[in-house]
């Protein structure tokens, strides 16, 4: 099978040493998978390493000038070691390194003419969205449409809506364009990598139950597995913001984002296989106890102070709102890449982290 990722896939697993994307980059060729990244896709990736380098940059040094003040004395910030042009083109040379071996490709800017692209531009037929944006999108399409074959299927690894229908299949357009070209060929949609993964790759992995079985005692690990579930969960998804209808919580708390995980729970182990590098593949379900901070006007707040369970922080956070925690319970989805002797991990990643019903409302 062809594999294509989209930019989306590649920002998301950055540095390339997630346990998913591991997987796919040591599997794909033994389990019959080349893997195409289009040259654009490369293009926008660095460019978004730049720019996300270049903003916490200038958002530590704006912290350390606030640091600086309170003390009164001068600092000297981290950040004027980084050549910034050189680690661009670090990471550029990295990913070049990583998808120009073995069964890995880069696709070279489509051959389309701007003609050709400009007329779907027009006429706002997919990828292009209604808006007319999706230029990047559409070279991406035409470099799949290059590759295929009378009968390969080609896996298009996106979340990009442009390219999905509602049902999560590719758009009707571009599957009535792949039909219209008299091939048999199939474009399967993956929105995730891990869904990929576990469709093609996983099952042709030695499963390991005799391993499963040892993992769920915890005395036969080396580190504590709840401490890391925490520390990965802390590191990924603090301070990103919520919608309050995904944590079941009132319409009245306002902007709630995880502040502390303060417990990890009945970790079970789903799944265990074995790469071909020796390594231990572990998908992990996890329960999760963590601490929301919330803003609620101080009209709101009056209505929920009877909440035991919420606890004020700060009743002048300013004129008119106030800012307080809420515990939330989470069940949580993990991969764990772990060492072969099990005495350590390598990597761990959040594959899905929700809540599963109504208690916290």
């Amino acid at each position: 099978m062809l594999v294509v990722l989209d930019t989306n896939v590649l920002i998301q697993h950055r540095q390339l040493d997630t346990p998913i994307i591991k997987t796919l980059l040591d599997e794909a060729e033994r389990t019959g998978h080349i893997i195409h990244v289009p040259q654009v896709v490369i293009d926008e990736t660095v460019n978004k390493y730049g720019e996300d380098l270049r903003d916490a940059v200038k958002k530590t040094e704006n912290e350390l000038k606030d640091v600086s003040k309170i003390l009164d004395q001068p600092l000297t910030s981290p950040t004027t070691m980084i050549d910034l042009a050189k680690a661009e083109k670090d990471y550029r040379e990295k990913l070049e390194t990583t998808f120009k071996i073995a069964n890995r490709k880069i696709l070279e800017y489509p051959s389309a003419s701007h003609q050709k692209v400009v007329a779907r531009a027009l006429k706002r037929k997919r990828p292009f969205s209604a808006n007319g944006s999706g230029y990047r999108d559409a070279l991406i399409w035409e470099n799949i449409l290059e590759i295929l074959s009378q009968q390969e299927t080609v896996a298009l690894i996106t979340n990009d809506g442009d390219f999905i229908s509602k049902d999560g299949s590719l758009h009707h357009d571009l599957t009535k364009e792949v039909e219209s070209g008299g091939t048999q060929a199939k474009i399967k949609v993956y929105r995730q990598l891990h869904e990929f993964v576990d469709a093609e790759i996983r099952p042709q992995l030695k499963a390991l139950e005799d391993v499963r079985t040892l993992l769920e005692d915890p005395q036969q690990l080396k580190f504590d597995l709840k401490d890391v579930i925490g520390i990965t969960i802390q590191d990924a998804k603090a301070g990103v913001e919520w919608d309050p209808e995904e944590l079941y919580l009132p319409g009245e708390y306002q902007s709630p984002f995880l502040d502390m995980v303060e417990n990890v729970s009945n970790i079970k182990i789903k799944d265990v296989r074995r790469l071909s590098s020796g390594e231990i593949l572990a998908r992990i379900d996890a329960s999760v106890f963590a601490d929301f901070d919330v803003f609620l006007t101080k009209a709101d707040y009056i209505l929920f102070d009877d909440d035991p369970s919420l606890t004020l922080l700060d009743y002048d956070w300013n004129e008119y709102v106030v800012r307080a925690s809420k515990p939330v319970k989470l069940q949580g989805e993990f991969e764990v890449l772990l060492e072969s002797d099990l005495k350590d991990y390598n990597s761990i990643e959040v594959i899905s982290l929700e809540v599963t019903d109504e208690s916290n409302d």
